[in-house]
């Protein structure tokens, strides 16, 4: 019950604290409103002096490259991320690295992220999703 107060304390605090920009630009992705996300996105960005949300910003960035199959570009995004301070979207970023590899045809670039991906586990397992590592391995043929 402790944890469940915890967790339920954590989200509500960050919820208050996400900047308006990112909530709305994140909704117009979901919506699939991606013109008008890439402009907020990336105002927040350029907005973002700490640097956290900016991480989260250049994911969706990516991410908006590589629903529209522009997989060169959308690598340039997440590897964006890689260098804010939000590690949280280190691993998803990774891993979307390697997929955008792969549709490349660039089978051993993709092989260096899963790699990475399975460093940083080690590093801080709490930044790799159970799903990630899996996948991550399953590429690695472990």
């Amino acid at each position: 019950m402790k944890f469940f107060i915890i967790l339920v304390l954590v989200t509500v605090v960050f919820a208050a604290t996400t900047p308006q920009k990112y909530k709305d630009a994140y909704e117009l992705y979901k919506n699939k409103n991606y013109e008008e996300s890439v402009i907020l996105f990336n105002e927040l960005i350029n907005e973002d002096n700490d640097d956290f949300y900016s991480g989260n910003a250049y994911y969706w960035l990516g991410m908006i490259d590589y629903n529209s199959k522009k997989y060169q570009e959308s690598v340039l995004k997440f590897l964006k991320v890689l260098t804010c301070k939000n590690e949280w979207k280190y691993a998803d970023a990774m891993l979307k690295i390697a997929n955008c590899y792969e549709r490349l045809d660039m089978n051993d670039k993709a092989m260096i992220y899963y790699d990475e991906i399975l460093k940083l586990k080690t590093k801080n397992e709490k930044l790799v999703s159970d799903q990630v590592l899996e996948i991550a391995k399953s590429k690695k043929g472990e």
